[in-house]
């Protein structure tokens, strides 16, 4: 049974490698700004095929800031991780000043979707 789970394990962490990057890219492919036309941009910096690093810029989240708009403060980045994938679809959570998150990351589109809020990539 620890093996098959094993096996399980390994397969999900290579199958989200090859289909974050396409099969035939890297998870570097997915760092750049996405956008939304009234809520702001979140800037990946980092990933690595299972978590990475993001900024927040102007952003307004339901239970975030008391409903003002949030920017992640200067010298530190937000933290995401990878928790399913679904085909191009990818669940990501996330916890951005003490609230926590469940996002989702449409690879196709390279677009992610928060609490109702789509960000674009630019």
């Amino acid at each position: 049974m620890m093996k098959l789970k094993f096996v399980l394990s390994a397969f999900a962490v290579l199958s989200l490698s090859c289909v974050l990057t396409a099969c035939n890219g890297s998870p570097q492919d997915v760092i750049g700004t996405y956008s939304s036309l009234n809520n702001g941009s979140v800037q990946i910096t980092a990933f690595d095929g299972d978590e990475g690093d993001f900024l927040a810029q102007n952003i307004t989240l339901p239970r975030l800031n008391n409903g003002n708009t949030y920017t992640t403060p200067s010298n530190e980045t937000e933290v995401f991780t990878v928790a399913r994938v679904v085909g191009d679809n990818y669940r990501i959570r996330f916890s951005i000043d003490g609230v926590a998150y469940i996002g989702d990351f449409d690879l196709q589109f390279m677009s992610i979707t928060v609490e109702g809020t789509t960000y674009a990539i630019v």
